[in-house]
C-alpha cells in the first residue's frame, strides 16, 4: 500500500488550487490533458486493504487472515544468478534479511521461489554429489567382487571402470559441460553401465583360457585377447551403441538440461567402452605377471 496517503492527497489538493484558469489557458492541450489524467477530478480518499479486490489479496493471505507479511523480491534476471557463487550469496542475503527483520523471539522469516529452490538444489548436490557417487560406485565395486568370488579379476575390472570414469571427467571439462543436478544423474549410471562391458570382456577371457589345460597355454596371451576382442568385443559394441542411441535422442532436446543430461551420458558410455574395448586388453598383452594370476 502507498505509505503517506493523507499528506500526498494534500498535495494533490494543493496542485489542483495552483491551477487557476489563466494557469490553464497558457498550457498546451496536450500538457493540460496529462496533467488532468494525473491529478484526477474526482475526491481523493485513503486507499486501505479492504478496498482492494480479493483475487488480488487471496494469494498475500495469511492463514489467520492478516495482510502485509508478503514481500514480493524480482531480482534482475542475469546469467549471474545462475552462477552459483552468485546465487547462493544472493539467496543468503534474503534469508539473513529475512532473520534480522522480525522481532526478536518471533519466527523468522522464509524466503520461497524458484532461486531459492534452486540454490538449495544446488548445496544439496555439491553435499551429496560425491557421497553417492562414491555410494555407487562402492556397490559396483561389491556387484563385481561377487560375480569373479574375490579374485584380482574383480580388480582389473574396477580398474578399467575407472579408467574409463577418468576419461569421462576429462572429457566434460574438454568440452566445457559443467556438471549441476540435472546431469549429475548420469555418473551413477554409468557406473552400473559401463562396468558390464569390461566384466563380459574378462569373463569370455578367463573361459578362453580355461577351454586348454594350463601347462599348454601360451606364454604370450596375445592370441586369447584378440580372439575375446574380435568376438565378445562385437556384442559389447552392440549393446553399447544401443544405449548411446537411446542418450543421443536427448542432444536433439531444446531443454539445455535434458541436452546436458544426454551430452555426460554418452561421454560416460563412450569412455568406458574404450576403456574396455582398448585400455583392457592392452592391459592384458602388457602386464603378462598379472595375466598368469588371473
Amino acid at each position: 500500500m502507498p505509505p503517506d496517503q493523507p499528506a500526498k492527497i494534500a498535495e494533490v489538493a494543493r496542485l489542483r488550487r495552483l491551477l487557476t484558469p489563466a494557469v490553464r489557458a497558457s498550457l498546451p492541450p496536450e500538457r493540460l490533458a496529462e496533467i488532468d489524467r494525473l491529478l484526477g477530478s474526482d475526491g481523493l480518499q485513503p486507499l486501505a486493504l479492504a478496498d482492494l479486490p480479493p483475487s488480488l489479496t487471496a494469494g498475500l493471505r495469511e492463514s489467520d487472515g492478516s495482510l502485509g507479511r508478503v514481500v514480493l523480491v524480482f531480482p534482475r534476471l542475469t546469467k549471474r544468478l545462475w552462477q552459483t557463487s552468485l546465487l547462493e550469496g544472493f539467496i543468503g542475503k534474503l534469508r539473513e534479511v529475512a532473520t534480522c527483520g522480525v522481532p526478536p523471539g518471533a519466527r523468522p522469516g522464509r524466503v520461497a521461489g524458484t532461486l531459492p529452490v534452486s540454490a538449495d538444489i544446488t548445496a544439496s548436490l555439491q553435499r551429496d554429489a560425491p557421497r553417492a557417487s562414491l555410494a555407487a560406485l562402492a556397490s559396483v565395486g561389491v556387484v563385481v567382487a561377487v560375480i569373479f568370488r574375490g579374485s584380482r579379476t574383480g580388480l582389473v575390472v574396477i580398474g578399467s571402470l575407472l579408467v574409463g570414469i577418468i576419461w569421462m571427467v576429462g572429457a566434460t571439462f574438454l568440452f566445457g559441460i559443467k556438471v549441476n543436478y540435472a546431469n549429475f544423474a548420469a555418473f551413477p549410471i554409468t557406473f552400473g553401465i559401463g562396468v558390464d562391458y569390461a566384466v563380459n570382456i574378462m569373463a569370455r577371457f578367463r573361459q578362453e583360457r580355461a577351454r586348454r589345460p594350463r601347462d599348454a597355454l601360451p606364454a604370450d596371451p596375445t592370441g586369447i585377447v584378440e580372439r575375446v576382442v574380435l568376438s565378445t568385443g562385437g556384442a559389447v559394441t552392440l549393446c553399447s551403441l544401443t544405449t548411446v542411441i537411446g542418450y543421443s535422442s536427448l542432444l536433439l532436446a531444446k531443454n539445455q538440461a535434458l541436452f546436458l543430461f544426454g551430452a555426460v551420458a554418452v561421454i560416460g558410455e563412450v569412455s568406458c567402452l574404450f576403456a574396455a574395448l582398448l585400455a583392457l586388453p592392452a592391459l592384458l598383452l602388457v602386464w603378462r605377471r598379472l595375466t598368469a594370476r588371473l
